[in-house]
């Protein structure tokens, strides 16, 4: 059964509800934890698995392909931006569908610690969902793996999900700091 076929809108628009990409939770970082000052400036986006586990070790799809486009910005003064795709050109019969493998909002975010993990939760302002608008989205940043020599973040959201059919799951994507 494939759960990810490039014109399946409807689990595209899933990834509205994942990438409310404004969350942090603690990793250890030369012996140290995460801060909010850790997570400013521009990110860019590694990857975007759908999976079966937070931990990411059953990976069932990849919404926004496997070479993903997506950047967040984090700034100083609160602010976030996020902006994920799939890169794909699309058949002309797909083009409707493809606002719904668009994911964009913006807001106000905040750090906070739950359970000693770093938490950010954005207050979305403007979203190409409409039902985001004036939600809190949260999410949660783990340490990930070098790349590139290059640390990543995993960022999580809160909650698990369910796709279509039925099938409960995580949405987890890795993001590497850009050189601006």
């Amino acid at each position: 059964m494939e759960l990810f076929s490039y014109s399946a809108g409807p689990i595209f628009g899933l990834i509205a509800f994942v990438v409310a990409l404004a969350s942090i939770a603690t990793y250890q970082k030369f012996g140290g934890r995460l801060s909010a000052q850790d997570v400013i400036g521009t990110w860019h986006l590694l990857s975007l698995h759908f999976c079966l586990n937070e931990d990411a070790t059953e990976i069932i799809g990849e919404p926004a392909g496997p070479n993903p486009l997506g950047r967040i910005t984090f700034t100083r003064e609160g602010y976030m931006s996020a902006l994920i795709t799939d890169p794909r050109i699309a058949h002309p019969i797909d083009k409707p569908w493809i606002a719904m493998a668009l994911s964009a909002y913006c807001g106000k975010y905040k750090v906070s610690e739950k359970n000693g993990e770093l938490q950010i939760a954005t207050q979305v302002e403007i979203s190409l969902d409409p039902n985001w608008i004036g939600s809190k989205q949260v999410r949660n940043v783990r340490l990930g793996e070098v790349k590139d020599g290059k640390q990543t973040l995993v960022i999580t959201p809160t909650e698990s999900f369910t796709l279509a059919n039925g099938i409960s799951g995580w949405a987890v994507l890795t993001w590497v700091k850009m050189d601006l």
